[in-house]
């Protein structure tokens, strides 16, 4: 939600504060808006691309209040969907309210089978007719999306250093903190080394047993070596009962465990 000087965006709407104390509403973009939808030309089905239009209209139909930005916002949705490679004639026939449906379905939605095929040109139409005239409901998906090509944009997490439970050892006593993280080992036990140096125990159990004995902890950081993974459901019952100790204030020994 964006707050301007007399008005207010939210979502895609913005509301209008006018000087009579009316509220009135119009279409609203971010400023990084682009104006950039489905191009007409790329392999997507035509009921795709018609989806496309129909949303964009029935927004400037029932958002803005006034009749004027009604029609501003339907001359805009033209002109932007122009710029992606629509012709106004499919524009304007696409936004067009479809008529209601008078045929009688005799077969009940829940006993229609459903598949989802591939979109290609020329092909998957006529595959659909088929498995339409035998109670099966097709709809289609594209051929191919960028997440398909590029499916793994980040680099993905060393497994040795993810979702790691560690043990950290008292300088002074027999006692020691165990417990577990996502995220990796370094910057974990660094946030214990600052919850230390301030003396800040309520974020750390480590801290909170250092300020308390007044003792220092080890600078070494064994890590456990079961194997990352085989994911939560492969912990050993050990390294639970031993994390558990370690962090609930309820446990006695200043939230550490021997």
């Amino acid at each position: 939600m964006k707050h301007q000087q007399g008005k207010i965006a939210f979502l895609d709407t913005m509301v209008h504060l006018q000087e009579d104390r009316r509220l009135v509403t119009t279409v609203y973009r971010k400023p990084a808006d682009t104006d950039r939808y489905l191009s007409f030309s790329s392999h997507h089905p035509s009921m795709h691309k018609r989806a496309v239009v129909k949303s964009l209209m029935d927004r400037a139909e029932k958002i803005p209040t006034l009749k004027s930005d009604r029609i501003k916002e339907k001359q805009r949705v033209i002109s932007t969907l122009q710029s992606n490679g629509y012709p106004k004639r499919f524009t304007l026939e696409a936004s067009k309210p479809k008529p209601p449906l008078k045929e009688i379905i005799n077969v009940a939605e829940s006993e229609r089978g459903y598949s989802t095929i591939p979109y290609v040109s020329g092909t998957s139409k006529p595959i659909k007719r088929v498995f339409e005239n035998h109670g099966v409901k097709v709809a289609f998906k594209p051929y191919q999306t960028m997440s398909q090509m590029f499916p793994k944009p980040k680099d993905q997490m060393d497994k040795e250093t993810r979702d790691p439970v560690y043990d950290i050892l008292c300088a002074d006593c027999s006692k020691s903190y165990v417990g577990e993280t996502q995220k990796k080992l370094l910057p974990r036990k660094r946030e214990h080394q600052k919850a230390v140096a301030r003396r800040q125990g309520e974020k750390s159990a480590l801290a909170d047993h250092v300020i308390k004995t007044n003792q220092g902890i080890a600078r070494d950081v064994a890590s456990s070596r079961r194997s990352v993974s085989q994911g939560a459901a492969q912990k050993t019952a050990h390294e639970k009962i031993k994390k558990s100790a370690a962090i609930c204030p309820s446990f006695s020994a200043q939230r550490l465990t021997n």
